[in-house]
């Protein structure tokens, strides 16, 4: 049998000491770790806390063995400051400088020279890194193709006469031509997909710089839809195109017309006494604007008779023409007019009316549009019969000429006297060259028939507008 110690921790036995003092002594050994433990066993540590330390008594933990660094108490977000002094000290000198410095975010910090040397700043260029081949950057930059023709597309380059492109020339090429029409030939396509110029014509001109290619073809919408060896369309001011290399051929794209020929003219008094049953060419002779100056109102030939001949314009140094027939002649001396009928030679007109005597002044002036460049065409003529002139119940025509030949045509028949008009409109193709003039037929009896002129509101004109190159 026995018993436990005060705080039920140990069991002491009744037998099995050698004697009663030896147990005594047992016993009370006993008792005091009892009280000890019971002392201190609510001292444990709770989990989320702070421990202390106990520094008294003959049990104390002594700081000085531990180093200060984690002695101090660390506050999550702050700097953590090291033990300088003492012998426990940490010895900053053999810490890296680049470690000790603090580093603030978004900011340069300076780095120990030899760990700095390992590492690429922000400053340095490319040199100081180690070499990329052309193949390792494929797909990672966007022009860069791996085959040694990184590209950044910025280059600009100046052409004004015949010339050849190379693939160091990508970028911009602006291009002019003053007189005299050249080609500017392109590298290969072929194993150089990506290859781009973008094409701009700075001159205000419609002479052409044609585009051919050392291999494979042009790829744009056209006519008749078929890839072509050049392409013709850099022809007016400002013309802008892209060619880009697709492996094989030259696709273009981005195509800006430029400045498109266009004008609007008019007549701007009343054309008098049309000849009756004839083509009689009308006089469109006032501009309200001309873009690329292509309609011709000046004067076709002006001279002095060199002697009288009933109704005949005779000038030893004549250039008259057979185009001449059907124009309207002015007497200049006098301010009369009147039609020529008839080609007789460079220095003999028959006219209708006998106006003209021996040293008498003539002119006859120009009514024309002459297309600069290729390409589909609107074109507008408004004619109008001046009211009080017009005979009643008779039909009256006007038409286009292109060239020598009628392309366009309208009637309009009357039931009184009073103004009549009729627009034509439609749009053709053109090549360079290529001369449109107005005119007009009366069915009418009489040769009193006017063409109505007004110098401020626009009744009988002309307007073209080139809308898409061939």
């Amino acid at each position: 049998m026995g018993s436990k110690t005060l705080n039920d921790i140990f069991y002491k036995p009744d037998i099995g000491a050698s004697g009663a003092v030896e147990k005594g002594k047992f016993d009370d050994g006993l008792d005091d770790a009892d009280v000890l433990i019971e002392a201190n066993k609510d001292a444990k540590h709770i989990q989320g806390t702070d421990q202390g330390l106990d520094t008294g008594g003959g049990n104390a933990v002594v700081v000085a063995d531990i180093k200060d660094s984690v002695d101090k108490k660390h506050t999550q977000g702050t700097d953590q400051g090291l033990d300088t002094g003492g012998g426990n000290a940490v010895v900053v000198a053999d810490i890296k400088d680049a470690v000790t410095k603090k580093h603030s975010q978004n900011t340069d910090t300076d780095l120990d020279a030899t760990f700095e040397a390992t590492f690429a700043k922000k400053a340095d260029k490319l040199s100081v890194m180690a070499a990329t081949s052309s193949a390792e950057l494929a797909g990672k930059i966007s022009d860069e193709i791996g085959a040694g023709k990184l590209r950044f597309d910025t280059s600009v380059t100046a052409k004004t006469a015949i010339a050849t492109l190379n693939v160091n020339e990508a970028g911009i090429i602006l291009v002019s031509c003053a007189v005299t029409p050249y080609t500017i030939t392109l590298p290969t396509p072929i194993g150089n997909t990506g290859l781009k110029y973008k094409i701009k014509k700075t001159d205000y001109n419609y002479n052409l710089i044609t585009f051919a290619t050392v291999a494979g073809k042009f790829d744009f919408v056209n006519d008749d839809g078929t890839l072509k060896d050049t392409y013709t369309r850099v022809n007016t001011p400002g013309a802008e195109v892209v060619f880009v290399s697709d492996g094989a051929n030259w696709q273009v794209i981005n195509e800006a017309m430029g400045q498109a020929p266009e004008c609007k003219v008019y007549l701007s008094s009343n054309q008098l006494d049309i000849t009756k049953e004839t083509n009689v060419a009308v006089d469109i002779n006032t501009e309200v604007y001309d873009y690329g100056s292509n309609y011709n109102n000046g004067t076709w030939v002006s001279g002095n008779c060199t002697s009288t001949s009933a109704s005949h314009v005779v000038d030893t140094g004549g250039a008259f023409t057979a185009g001449m027939v059907g124009k309207r002649i002015k007497n200049t001396t006098d301010t009369t007019y009147t039609y020529v009928t008839a080609y007789n030679s460079a220095t003999d007109l028959t006219v209708r009316d006998d106006i003209f005597v021996d040293t008498e002044g003539y002119e006859i002036k120009y009514a024309k549009f002459v297309a600069p460049i290729p390409g589909k065409y609107m074109v507008q003529f408004n004619l109008e019969y001046a009211s009080g002139t017009v005979i009643a119940d008779m039909n009256y025509y006007h038409f286009l000429k292109k060239n020598a030949d009628g392309i366009l045509y309208g009637n309009v028949n009357s039931s009184n006297t009073e103004s009549t008009s009729l627009l034509l409109s439609s749009t053709f193709s053109l090549v360079a060259t290529d001369i449109l003039t107005f005119w007009v037929h009366s069915h009418a009896d009489v040769s009193t028939v006017a063409v109505a002129g007004n110098a401020t509101v626009t009744v009988t004109y002309f307007y073209a507008k080139l809308m898409s190159k061939d």
